[in-house]
This record gives structure tokens, sequence and C-alpha cells, in this order.
């Protein structure tokens, strides 16, 4: 059975799906210790395999859509430490 959702802190994971796979964050939400999560919606995609590849290498997506979505993700982290 396929994972639904995908939670995750890392911002160049995020990022990445966002870029590279055009993953809307369904949710973004920030723990007691103020460290911001962004939940995706997987249910399309494997996402085992994806990190894996993210994290060998195997896989590659434009840098330019890589930097503009990482800095949406900071913006977003930004606003959510504010409020």
């Amino acid at each position: 059975m396929k994972k639904s959702n995908y939670k995750t802190s890392d911002m160049n994971i995020a990022a990445y799906l966002k870029a590279r796979f055009r993953l809307d964050i369904k949710e973004s939400e920030r723990d007691k210790n103020g460290r911001v999560f962004f939940v995706f919606d997987t249910q399309k995609v494997d996402i085992d395999e994806i990190i894996t590849d993210y994290v060998n290498g195997k896989d590659l997506c434009s840098v330019n859509l890589f930097t503009r979505e990482l800095a949406g993700l900071r913006v977003v982290i930004r606003n959510l430490q504010e409020n």
C-alpha cells in the first residue's frame, strides 16, 4: 500500500519534490520546538524511490526551479515562525 502523505522538515527535499514532481504542499506545520514540517500528498508517486534517488544523486531537476521553490519555502517558514 502506498503512503498517501510524506512529511519532512528538510527544505532541500521539499524544494526538490516541488520542483521536480510538481507536488503541492498539503499542509505546513510548526512543532513545539519551532521546527517547520511540510506535508505532501504522495498517492500518485513512489515516494520511497524518489527520496532514494534524490539522496543517491540519481535524479536531476532544474536548478532554477529548485532555487525558486527553496526561496518560496523560506518565506513559508518565516511566516510560520512569526505567527
